[in-house]
């Protein structure tokens, strides 16, 4: 007799578990609109080291990938390089090892995922945010084109560049995520393309206004004004934060624009901001 109620006491826990399981909801972790966005932001600011020639890099295509653990609050609490980093070479000759190379897009993938911070969706279990791990390849595709030199006067898309950047590095001073990071800064003393690679986010962060992703919009503009100031870059980054109803943010931008009399610029303070133009 104990064993049947020892069973049927079993049983009812077991129960009491499914039920429970039924009713829990999980939500995973995710890139803001999506891992495919992550997608296009690695392809659109991704550099590669400089070949032998002048417009080539030996590399072809580079695939790293990572372990992510994000946290409750939507922060990156760890980057892993999670296995082998494929590297597929072509034709130009490798003045550099094939370690050095895999170090270069390792640490590119960490600054990339610094950059990433503050897009990530917080993983949920019944309504409450928590821990959660996100495995994703993260790749590097050199882009197939025709790239001549402008004293050639070959006129060329910057959206469609691929851009080259061979940091400095010696014993001493070893390739680090710092070398990438500063890409995303204020403009360095580099062999990087600045106002070409300003162009390009400005169209990049132009395309995700028309799309509403704003987060990444907003991300954007803010890299292409440093790269390269514009106008126009500095008006759609206020109009981004108009959206994301960051208005203090919004009108410190604007009164920039309406101190050089841009009468948008005006219309919209004198409509949202508190104090309107002075």
């Amino acid at each position: 007799m104990k064993k049947i109620i020892l069973f049927i006491f079993s049983l009812s826990l077991f129960n009491a578990n499914v039920i429970a399981q039924k009713d829990s909801t999980f939500l995973k972790a995710e890139f803001v609109y999506g891992i495919d966005e992550l997608d296009q932001i690695i392809s659109f600011m991704q550099v590669f080291p400089l070949g032998s020639g002048d417009f080539s890099s030996p590399v072809d295509k580079a695939i790293v990938p990572v372990k992510l653990i994000i946290s409750p609050n939507g922060l990156i609490e760890s980057v892993t390089i999670n296995g082998f980093i494929s590297i597929e070479y072509n034709w130009s000759r490798r003045d550099l090892s094939d370690d050095y190379f895999k170090q270069y897009f390792s640490k590119q993938t960490q600054a990339l995922c610094k950059f990433s911070e503050g897009l990530w969706i917080p993983s949920e279990i019944n309504g409450k945010s928590c821990y959660d791990t996100i495995f994703h390849d993260f790749i590097f595709k050199w882009k197939d084109q025709k790239i001549y030199n402008f004293r050639y006067n070959f006129e060329r898309e910057s959206a469609d560049l691929n851009f080259l950047y061979t940091p400095k590095h010696t014993e001493s001073n070893p390739l680090t995520e710092n070398h990438f990071l500063m890409l995303y800064g204020p403009p360095s003393q580099s062999n990087y393309h600045t106002e070409s690679a300003g162009v390009m986010y400005y169209n990049f962060a132009l395309e995700k206004l028309k799309e509403k992703k704003y987060f990444i919009a907003e991300r954007m503009f803010k890299l292409s004004n440093l790269r390269n100031p514009t106008n126009d870059c500095l008006y759609n980054l206020a109009i981004t934060q108009l959206n994301l109803k960051w208005i203090d943010d919004a009108c410190s931008n604007l009164n920039k624009l309406a101190k050089n009399n841009d009468q948008e610029a005006i219309s919209l303070m004198q409509q949202y901001c508190k104090e309107g133009y002075k």
